[in-house]
């Protein structure tokens, strides 16, 4: 995941981790 990609929750990290 990008450094400026801040999740605020877990599943917002596994979304974030997909997209990217």
């Amino acid at each position: 995941p990008s450094p400026i990609h801040i999740p605020i929750s877990h599943s917002n990290y596994c979304l974030v981790a997909k997209v990217i």
